[in-house]
C-alpha cells in the first residue's frame, strides 16, 4: 500500500469505529445547523424583495409627480408664445424652483404671477443659490451647482441673460437690488456656512449694475455709533435692503456677540447704528418699517419682528410663530413673503390672520409690479 492509500485509510477508520450514538447526535447538530442557515438566507431574501418593491413604487409615484405643486412650467420662448415677456406684462415674482422633478429644473430661475404664483411658471436657463430681480436688473449668485469648488456672481437683464461676472469669496447667502435697479448687494460666508455658527465670517460687496463695477466691501465703510466712530476687527456685515433713492440702505452689522441694525450711504461710504439685535433687515415699499429676524431664545432661533422707522418701536409679527432663517420680501406694504420648509409663505404684518402658503418649492422671491 503506498503512502497515499494508508493516509486515507487512517482518516477513515476513527470514522468506522465511532460510537453510534456519537454519530447520530453529529448528525442532528449538523441539521439544525444547516435549518438555521436556510432560515437565515430565507428571511433575508424576503426583506430584499420587499425593499425592491418598495423602492420600484417610490420611483414610480415620484415620477408621476408634477413639476411644479400646481400646473405644469411653461418653457422660456415656447412655440407660438414669448412667455417671458407675457409673465413680465404684469406683476410678477421671481423665484429660485426648489425640490421639483426632473431635477434638471432644480435651482433654475422661475417667474410666476404675483396674483397667481401656483399657476403655471416660465423657467430660465439660470440656476442660482440665490437670485434678486428689480428694475430689468438681476443678480444671481451661484455655487454647488455648475461651481463646486468655486462661487461666482452674474448679472442679467430683461432677457434673463447673464452679463456681468464677479469672483465670490464664499457660499452665496444673501442678494439684494436697489428698487431703481441700479445697485446690487451680495453677501456670502467666507467660513461656516449658517448664521447659527458661531465661526462664520461674511463679506457684503455693493455692485453697479449698470456697469458692473465693485463699489467696495461694507467693512471699508465708516462705522459711527452715538455720533462717534466705531471701530474693530471683527465686523460682519449682511442682509442689505435699499431704500426707494438707492443711495440708502440698511443692514444687519455684527461685533463681537451682537448685532445691529444700520444705515448706509453708498455715496459717503458711511453707515450709522440705530438698533440692536437685528437680522436680515428688509424695508417696506414705502420705506415706513422694516421687517427684520429677531434673536429671541438659543443659538439659531429667531422671530419675525416689525420695526417702525418713524418711532423705533417694534413688535412681533405675529402672523408668523414659527422660527424663521430668511431675509422677508414684501409682497405689498401689509404683506411679506419668506421662506419656511422649502415654501414661500405669506404674512399679514399686522397680524390679523394667521400665516398662509404662498407658492410651492420656491424660494429667494423678487416681487416685480
Amino acid at each position: 500500500m503506498n503512502d497515499d492509500a494508508q493516509a486515507r485509510t487512517n482518516l477513515a477508520d476513527p470514522a468506522e469505529h465511532a460510537d453510534p450514538a456519537e454519530h447520530t447526535e453529529e448528525r442532528r447538530s449538523v441539521a439544525r445547523h444547516l435549518s438555521r442557515q436556510q432560515l437565515f438566507v430565507l428571511f433575508t431574501s424576503v426583506w430584499v424583495v420587499v425593499a425592491i418593491t418598495y423602492l420600484a413604487f417610490a420611483i414610480l409615484r415620484s415620477s408621476t409627480k408634477p413639476v411644479v405643486a400646481q400646473g405644469q412650467p411653461v418653457e422660456l420662448n415656447a412655440p407660438g408664445q414669448n412667455a417671458l415677456t407675457d409673465m413680465m406684462a404684469q406683476p410678477f415674482v421671481v423665484v429660485r424652483n426648489e425640490r421639483t422633478t426632473p431635477t434638471a429644473d432644480f435651482g433654475k430661475v422661475a417667474l410666476a404671477a404675483v396674483h397667481a404664483p401656483n399657476d403655471a411658471r416660465v423657467l430660465t436657463d439660470l440656476h442660482c443659490n440665490r437670485v434678486y430681480f428689480a428694475a430689468g436688473h438681476g443678480l444671481c449668485l451661484i455655487g454647488g451647482i455648475d461651481n463646486v469648488t468655486s462661487y461666482k456672481a452674474v448679472t442679467f437683464g430683461k432677457d434673463f441673460t447673464p452679463q456681468h461676472s464677479f469672483a465670490l469669496a464664499g457660499v452665496p447667502s444673501r442678494a439684494r437690488i436697489s428698487p431703481d435697479g441700479k445697485y446690487g448687494a451680495m453677501t456670502v460666508f467666507v467660513a461656516g456656512d449658517s448664521y447659527s455658527d458661531g465661526s462664520f465670517s461674511t463679506r457684503t460687496t455693493i455692485v453697479n449694475l449698470e456697469t458692473g463695477q465693485e463699489l467696495g466691501d461694507l467693512e471699508q465703510f465708516d462705522v459711527w455709533r452715538d455720533n462717534v466712530r466705531f471701530k474693530r476687527v471683527d465686523f460682519n456685515f449682511w442682509g442689505v435692503t435699499f431704500a426707494r433713492d438707492s443711495n440708502r440702505f440698511y443692514a444687519t452689522f455684527l461685533s463681537g456677540y451682537s448685532t445691529y441694525l444700520v444705515e448706509g450711504n453708498v455715496a459717503e461710504r458711511t453707515l450709522r447704528v440705530l438698533y440692536t439685535n437685528v437680522e436680515c433687515p428688509s424695508l417696506s415699499p414705502d420705506n415706513t418699517r422694516i421687517v427684520y429676524k429677531k434673536r429671541t431664545g438659543s443659538l439659531g432661533t429667531w422671530r419675525l419682528y416689525v420695526l417702525e422707522l418713524q418711532t423705533m418701536k417694534e413688535h412681533p409679527l405675529q402672523a408668523e410663530s414659527h422660527t424663521i432663517d430668511d431675509q422677508v420680501e414684501w409682497l405689498d406694504d401689509e404683506h411679506v413673503l419668506y421662506v419656511n420648509g422649502g415654501d414661500l409663505w405669506q404674512a399679514d404684518v399686522d397680524g390679523s390672520s394667521p400665516a398662509q402658503l404662498y407658492m410651492s418649492k420656491a424660494s429667494s422671491p423678487a416681487v416685480n409690479r
